[in-house]
């Protein structure tokens, strides 16, 4: 288990899922180098996945005056800004709360690990965690 990993559950507002025919494609490119480029500077990407309606993330803090909620805030501030920008629309694009856990043991980093690439397959959205394109995985994290 990589140092102290945090699993992030970020839903975005009902509104917002429901608004102007919400749809995935729309948004997940940008959002791939959002969460990128936070990538070894202020936490160590461990795994994602971007949903209809949320994102998980499984990150690890790489600098130890980098807060959790400061993390979530700029990251949060600026995804909702330019989703927001790119939909034509302003106001709350994320839910106020966020879930996060902190992982404390290897059997629950594998667990949140494999909840978060699954999470695509249990929704019926593929058939396999490797056909979901807006999923990622650091490189060596899991024995494929």
């Amino acid at each position: 288990m990589p140092g102290t990993s945090i699993g992030l559950k970020m839903p975005w507002t009902r509104r917002q899922a429901a608004q102007n025919g919400f749809k995935i494609r729309q948004l997940p490119i940008w959002w791939l180098a959002a969460v990128h480029f936070r990538d070894a500077k202020i936490y160590d990407l461990l795994t994602f996945c971007i949903m209809p309606n949320h994102v998980h993330m499984l990150i690890s803090a790489k600098r130890s005056d980098a807060s959790l909620y400061r993390i979530l805030q700029s990251l949060k501030s600026y995804t909702a800004r330019e989703s927001n920008a790119l939909m034509g629309r302003s106001g709350a694009f994320w839910q106020h709360e966020s879930y996060d856990h902190v992982v404390r043991d290897d059997a629950e980093f594998e667990r949140t690990v494999w909840y978060i690439l699954d999470d695509p397959v249990k929704a019926g959205l593929c058939k396999n965690w490797r056909d979901w394109k807006w999923s990622y995985v650091k490189e060596g994290l899991i024995g494929l």
